[in-house]
């Protein structure tokens, strides 16, 4: 599992709202709710929101008024949530990425993005039957969602966290000690920006051999750190930026 690092554009804070994202089955709704049980605060979870103010779930909505009102539906629960006094956690739909004005209104938050690779998904996503569907093929779905929200993701994130083998008591272990940084890992594998990692490897074909990964990453400017980190991976394929940042920290634990 990738530490929590904070992005460069900005200090963390714990004064603001706290906003968990990732595609569907990352854990969003777990994580967030354990974070707001120890920050002492409101959970604003968009799944269980929505359910209770239109009556149905977000599958049930999908299905019958189409993804564009669903989607709607989701950007108003997060604009609405983070104008919260007290500040609230939220666990938000992935979808609220795409929106220019909830990307915007993020600025104002610490944001949290989980992130897993498509087969963890894919099996988690059997057990969400009020998830909703915009394919028959699950993996094709998440995998075009990911391409398609990966840099956006990127974008607005404070914290990056692979959950495919992390409990959720331990994701939200790493984003509390990332908001409090006394507590924080100091590992190298764990201290690496993962995001700006992410943007040194922008345009990487996958898969993607070890070696032709630290060559990529060295030949767009990767610093000292990020170099170091892609080095002590296993030697190996790897075939998502998630098995990339799940390897770094397997290198950084030993």
């Amino acid at each position: 599992m990738t530490g929590p690092v904070a992005d460069l554009r900005r200090p963390l804070s714990v004064d603001g709202p706290v906003v968990v994202l990732g595609l569907m089955g990352t854990g969003k709704t777990t994580v967030a709710r354990l974070l707001a049980d120890r920050l002492g605060r409101p959970l604003r979870d968009s799944d269980d929101d929505i359910l209770t103010a239109e009556h149905r779930t977000a599958a049930e909505i999908s299905a019958t008024d189409g993804a564009d009102a669903l989607h709607d539906i989701e950007a108003r629960h997060l604009l609405d949530a983070l104008a919260e006094r007290p500040p609230v956690v939220v666990a938000a739909a992935a979808s609220t990425v795409e929106r220019a004005d909830c990307r915007a209104a993020l600025r104002a938050a610490t944001v949290v993005w989980l992130d897993a690779a498509t087969a963890v998904l894919v099996g988690r996503f059997a057990g969400g039957a009020y998830r909703p569907r915009f394919g028959p093929d699950l993996a094709v779905m998440l995998t075009g969602q990911d391409r398609r929200r990966r840099p956006l993701f990127t974008e607005v994130a404070d914290i990056h966290l692979d959950t495919g083998a992390a409990t959720p008591d331990e994701v939200a272990a790493r984003v509390l000690a990332d908001l409090h940084p006394a507590a924080a890992p100091d590992s190298v594998g764990q201290m690496v920006n993962p995001i700006q990692l992410q943007k040194y490897l922008k345009g990487i074909g996958y898969p993607a051999k070890k070696d032709d990964v630290v060559e990529y990453a060295k030949s767009h400017g990767a610093d000292d750190e990020a170099v170091d980190a892609l080095s002590a991976m296993k030697d190996g394929q790897y075939d998502t930026p998630a098995s990339i940042s799940h390897a770094i920290s397997e290198a950084g634990k030993t």
